[in-house]
């Protein structure tokens, strides 16, 4: 009788609904739960990877200025910005919960286990979990205290903010300086870009019809003509001192100033300043268009300007010929000082795949304006949670060699030295 109430004690208490804590904890450490949290973080991976995410959308959206109403639905739905979303933060919290309470069943295992050889590759397991732990710890880390975003600057500039994605200012303990910015290009892929010869940049071409006489002057800035020369000064009443002032690679006129500059260093509207000096002293400088061979502009105001008897052309050579395509960046470059109470406290200059860190933050170079050879646009990381990551990587090293190399090593050693016996 006493039996078999002891039976039907042990069956009530088997029948015990569990506690919300134990229930919980069941449930981190079913196999299954783990399999669909890892199968949800793969599935937003993959979406994080197809749309654009982050400063991407503002570029994808100049492309596809349609789709604003998709990706303003997609933003609301956090799928912009899947990596620093608080929802992907929570599935990276679940894991490390599920990886947890596993960890904390092979540890109670570890201690239970008597042989030697089990204990080893109990513990091998363990610490691969423990690493599993830190990597996903570093992701949790980074997706909460982590900050992105990009900085802007000119030669000469200093900045102390940054612009994170979600369009936040994001102050910085120090100064970050552009001393200087370039950019080195190719001619052609795989060849070394040349300078070229002053003669190359084209010639000005004097035509005198009423005379018979005609010239090809090579542009060379500060070099200066006479023509007629001495063998044809007889066919003219006058000679003329010809000189190239300026050359243009882009020629224009700022709206505001008046001023002449050229809008940037590739050859799109190529321009000289020619001044032509009679030998009574009358001048006449005025701008020569390759693009527009019948339109001249004059540049000063001299009452002595009088106009010339001949006609001037100039003629693009191979140093202003856009002919193929336009040359290859091969490298872009940005010289960086950091700052702390105006004093530089590192110097570094950056490019692709060679950012400068300091105090946490890595600045990267990502990108610049072709138009505006001063610009550069850098690229803000900080990122608490690497070091964790490269913790967790180190114990996963460890961990795979235990289990996969020195448990089966022990066993093979401990077979041997039992058939020596």
């Amino acid at each position: 009788m006493m039996k078999e109430n002891k039976d039907n004690s042990a069956r009530d208490g088997k029948r015990q609904p569990k506690s919300p804590l134990m229930r919980v904890i069941s449930l981190l450490g079913s196999l299954k739960f783990a399999l669909l949290i890892v199968v949800l973080i793969a599935v937003a991976c993959i979406i994080g990877t197809l749309l654009p995410q982050g400063s991407q959308v503002a570029k994808y959206l100049q492309q596809n200025p349609d789709a604003k109403s998709r990706m303003d639905m997609l933003t609301a739905m956090g799928l912009t910005n899947v990596f620093s979303a608080s929802w992907f933060t929570m599935l990276l919290v679940l894991l490390s919960a599920s990886l947890s309470v596993c960890t904390s069943r092979r540890v109670s295992a570890a201690v239970k286990a008597k042989k030697g050889l089990v204990r080893v590759r109990i513990t091998g397991s363990v610490i691969t979990h423990v690493s599993m732990l830190l990597i996903l710890g570093g992701g949790v880390i980074r997706g909460v205290w982590g900050q992105k975003g990009y900085m802007e600057l000119r030669e000469g500039q200093m900045a102390t903010f940054f612009m994170s994605e979600k369009g936040d200012v994001q102050q910085i303990p120090f100064g970050v300086h552009l001393l200087d910015f370039d950019i080195e290009v190719y001619e052609k892929p795989g060849d070394t870009p040349a300078m070229p010869d002053s003669d190359s940049l084209g010639q000005v071409i004097a035509q005198w019809p009423e005379k018979e006489l005609a010239a090809a002057i090579p542009v060379v800035l500060g070099a200066e003509y006479i023509w007629p020369s001495e063998l044809e000064v007889s066919k003219a009443d006058d000679s003329y001192h010809i000189r190239i002032l300026q050359y243009l690679p882009d020629f224009a006129v700022d709206v505001d100033t008046r001023e002449v500059i050229s809008r940037s260093a590739e050859p799109k509207n190529p321009a000289v300043l020619v001044s032509v000096v009679s030998a009574s002293g009358n001048t006449n400088d005025h701008w020569l268009f390759a693009n527009f061979p019948d339109f001249d502009m004059h540049a000063n105001s001299d009452s002595n300007t009088v106009s010339t008897p001949f006609k001037l052309v100039f003629e693009r050579g191979s140093g202003a010929s856009r002919e193929g395509p336009p040359p290859q960046v091969k490298d872009y470059k940005s010289h960086l000082q950091i700052l702390e109470n105006d004093k530089v406290v590192l110097e570094k200059i950056i490019e692709v795949n060679a950012p400068l860190s300091y105090m946490g933050y890595s600045f990267y170079q990502a990108s610049y304006d072709p138009n505006d050879l001063t610009y550069t646009l850098l690229q803000v990381v900080k990122d608490p949670g690497v070091p964790v990551v490269y913790a967790g990587f180190a114990l996963m090293i460890l961990g795979l060699t235990i289990v996969f190399y020195l448990c089966p090593w022990l066993k093979a050693r401990g077979e041997k030295t039992g058939e020596k016996s």
